[in-house]
């Protein structure tokens, strides 16, 4: 089937006289070398339709019409399948507009899109903007010049990412009718699983696949004539002594003999180099100190990570070796993909945001260090992937497992009490200190001042403010998972140190985010002595460098920097839910926490994000708007 190139090329040739390669490059505005293809490829649409292409040495090419009522016949479905392809919704026309203007750097006049388009030139303006703003996303700017129209001016590598976001299945694949996209993807997986075997590199699925598609669009692009022909000799001595420039070397040799057109050069096989680089996973193979990319600033970044850590959240991460070498192992490849602005999407976002906000939080903070850094927004994606090493780091900090002292009260004889007992130590010996038993009857009498737990096969009445369990006579299959829980969680009646009635807020009034930022700290300078102004503006110094909203109607602000000397946790629930920054957010949990890493602190943070992660509980919480129904679902 025919394309709008093809289409464009047949109305280019004669059927009188032969014409060059390089007069019918210069019609179609594109190089000799992708003549020749879309020749070969016009002449095999048109053979079995009464019609072909005869080439002749040193006089060019001439369309010949072997059957006329046939090609007419042809000719005239393909234009009708073409016009009922036009698009004609804004999205397809936004897809179009940014094809057209990705295929070569030539003029566009807006009149003459108009016509394909079958809009008006006023309403393609107004369309033309959001394809100047996700443009701007990849350093791409939409030039105008009087009389000859707009067209896109920018690096080849930044046009292959934005083809590859927008435009792979779309541009490339919506005329893919004999399925030529899937083949070339199929081969080039090959060839690229094959280099990847031999040199011991490791992706992930997902940038294993974005790397297929990153060549592929490399030799579509190749094919109309749109290379990287231009790389600085600093910019190129340094990528050659990395250990992916001899991979992407070898892996374009393998292309070229399996017919996908990628262009050797230097220029072209430094960028498939560096997008090896920002996207494998390093093993232990991987020779660090060969990068001469990476080695001069990661460390050096590293540093300036920790720093920020500790001093806005107190968390002291330098000594723990685990964390920086996982770190580092990070920060090699992120090196690479914030130098030259390779993507990498991140599947589990969400879920990072979600099951794990303060580390999110940490990480957000921590990437404002790095953005200036490196001069450019760092995106929520690769935020995420620090997220998961600092929950990791968090992890560490929590002290060994706590012994408990348990009481177990019984109904039944003593040899069931010492049954239960030696289950007990069975299956939870790693947690017990000491464990007593006694029966219903002894336990009025019972000294309970050193007891953590107590867990009864029968029904107690207790005044007494340690926790108390109802199990099963033998400790069965449910019970078990439910214990184990309750020992591994410990007490959670510290967390009333953290979230104190006195600072549980009902109704908030604020109708902005600084608004209820505001109200909050002019309620806590009310009750603790606090620089209020000072305060506040810390906390929204702290917004401004990233939302603290992740979903779920709930925002989680906190200061720039440390303010006392104690734990300090305000809950807010707005009489009205506001937009934060990305989010609508109903509840507001303002954390200043002056110790970071205590056991305790690390629990406090991790059922907080139970909490707030569990969207019927947030409900509740909202609809109830009391501090003893609060602290209960916080408690569960």
């Amino acid at each position: 089937m025919l394309d709008s190139k093809l289409v464009d090329l047949l109305a280019s040739l004669s059927e009188t006289e032969y014409l060059t390669s390089k007069s019918l490059a210069a019609q179609n505005k594109t190089s000799d070398r992708t003549i020749q293809t879309r020749i070969q490829d016009l002449r095999k649409e048109l053979e079995p339709h009464g019609a072909t292409i005869e080439s002749r040495p040193r006089h060019g090419y001439r369309l010949v019409v072997q059957d006329r009522e046939q090609y007419k016949t042809w000719l005239q479905t393909e234009q009708a399948r073409m016009r009922q392809s036009i698009p004609n919704s804004v999205e397809e026309r936004f897809r179009y507009m940014l094809a057209r203007f990705l295929q070569s750097e030539e003029y566009w006049k807006l009149e003459d899109l108009s016509e394909e388009l079958c809009v008006s030139t006023k309403t393609l303006s107004t369309e033309l903007k959001q394809v100047e703003f996700v443009l701007g996303h990849y350093d791409l700017v939409l030039q105008r010049k009087p009389h000859y129209g707009v067209r896109v001016h920018g690096h080849e590598f930044d046009k292959r990412k934005c083809c590859m976001d927008y435009l792979v299945q779309p541009y490339y694949g919506a005329l893919d009718q004999e399925g030529t996209q899937a083949k070339l993807t199929a081969l080039i997986g090959e060839v690229l699983l094959d280099v990847m075997l031999r040199h011991r590199v490791k992706f992930s699925e997902a940038a294993f696949q974005n790397i297929v598609f990153y060549l592929y669009v490399a030799c579509m692009r190749t094919r109309e004539g749109n290379n990287i022909r231009e790389a600085s000799p600093d910019q190129l001595a340094r990528v050659e002594k990395m250990p992916e420039y001899a991979i992407a070397r070898l892996l374009v040799q393998q292309l070229r003999e399996m017919e996908v057109e990628i262009e050797p050069e230097p220029a072209e096989q430094l960028y498939i180099a560096v997008y090896i680089a920002g996207r494998r996973i390093l093993g232990d193979e991987y020779k660090l100190q060969s990068n001469p990319v990476v080695l001069q600033d990661v460390n050096g970044l590293i540093g300036l990570l920790m720093n920020c850590i500790q001093r806005v959240y107190n968390l002291n991460f330098k000594d723990n070796l685990n964390v920086r070498i996982a770190l580092y192992n990070h920060m090699v490849t992120f090196h690479i993909r914030m130098t030259y602005g390779i993507p990498m999407p991140n599947p589990i976002l969400e879920e990072i945001k979600q099951n794990y906000p303060f580390a999110f939080a940490i990480a957000q903070r921590a990437m404002v260090e790095l953005e200036r850094f490196y001069g450019r927004k760092i995106s929520e994606d690769e935020t995420g992937y620090f997220a998961i090493i600092l929950e990791m780091a968090l992890e560490s900090l929590k002290e060994d497992i706590e012994k408990k002292n348990i009481l177990l009260v019984c109904m039944t004889g003593k040899a069931s009490s010492r049954f239960l007992a030696f289950r007990f130590r069975n299956e939870f010996g790693v947690y017990i200190n000491r464990l007593d038993v006694c029966s219903m009857y002894e336990f009025e009498q019972y000294n309970l001042s050193d007891i953590d737990y107590i867990f009864t096969t029968v029904p107690l009445h207790s005044t007494a403010k340690i926790p108390i369990y109802e199990i099963g006579n033998f400790l069965d299959s449910d019970d078990i998972p439910q214990v184990r829980k309750k020992l591994e969680q410990g007490s959670t009646e510290f967390l009333r140190n953290y979230y104190r009635p006195e600072l549980f807020f009902a109704h908030v009034t604020g109708t902005t985010r600084a608004e209820v930022i505001q109200e909050l700290s002019h309620r806590l300078a009310q009750i603790y002595p606090i620089p209020e102004e000072a305060f506040a503006q810390s906390v929204l110094a702290r917004e401004e460098l990233g939302g603290t909203d992740f979903g779920n109607q709930v925002a989680i602000p906190h200061p720039e920097e440390c303010f006392f000397n104690e734990n300090m946790v305000c809950v807010g629930i707005l009489d009205k839910p506001i937009l934060w920054s990305s989010n609508m957010v109903q509840l507001v949990v303002m954390v200043s926490i002056a110790e970071s890493t205590s056991a305790q602190t690390q629990k406090f943070y991790q059922l907080t994000s139970s909490l707030l992660s569990d969207q019927l509980r947030v409900k509740r919480i909202i609809s109830r708007r009391e501090y003893e129904h609060f602290m209960k679902l916080l408690l569960e």
